[in-house]
């Protein structure tokens, strides 16, 4: 069983994830600062 073909695809899913966090975290520091009007945009 060779991993060299998945190799990218994880590495690319990885940045996905990492870059989900990050936003997560930017939303929840916004909220928490109080400059987050989110029924404004989920609604």
């Amino acid at each position: 069983m060779t991993t060299g073909k998945n190799a990218p695809q994880m590495k690319s899913q990885i940045m996905v994830g990492m870059i989900r966090c990050f936003i997560a975290e930017q939303e929840i520091v916004m909220f928490l600062s109080g400059d987050y009007n989110w029924p404004d945009k989920w609604m």
